[in-house]
């Protein structure tokens, strides 16, 4: 997956949440929870993403968490409006598969549908940091040390 081009159809989506700063980061944390992860399961842990964000930017990085969410569920829908995490949060319900069909490369495990995307939308890390303090001490470093992946 590294260095794969990752499409975001935003126009194709509907957008939950949208952060102030869209289109400001320099780096975007996609969480993709497709029909084989449980989303209720999901939604109760989004919560945990508010502070690991905020430290990055905290750190002076421009970092984005973008949580696409595929589902037709209205009360999944529902749940997923009431979350809001914080300032660099961003929401979006996939009713029709888009963003799986635009992004084949990415893989079926659930374990690959977390990852760093650079400014190109080029995959630089899998993982993630929320669960592992590896792959946070590593994202961390990575967009610290912004080799201009």
């Amino acid at each position: 997956m590294q260095q794969q081009k990752v499409h975001i159809p935003i126009d194709s989506m509907k957008c939950l949440r949208s952060s102030p700063h869209f289109g400001e980061e320099k780096y975007r944390f996609i969480q993709y929870l497709d029909s084989s992860t449980c989303v209720p399961c999901a939604i109760r842990q989004l919560s945990t993403w508010s502070p690991i964000i905020q430290e990055f930017n905290d750190n002076g990085n421009l970092i984005s968490l973008y949580i696409i969410v595929e589902t037709k569920e209205p009360q999944l829908i529902e749940k997923l409006e009431i979350y809001s995490p914080n300032k660099r949060t961003n929401v979006y319900v996939d009713t029709m598969n888009v963003f799986k069909r635009m992004n084949p490369n990415i893989p079926e495990e659930t374990v690959f549908h977390q990852f760093l995307l650079n400014n190109e939308d080029s995959v630089i890390l899998v993982g993630d940091p929320v669960s592992n303090e590896k792959i946070f001490d590593l994202i961390n470093k990575t967009i610290q040390g912004d080799t201009n992946y």
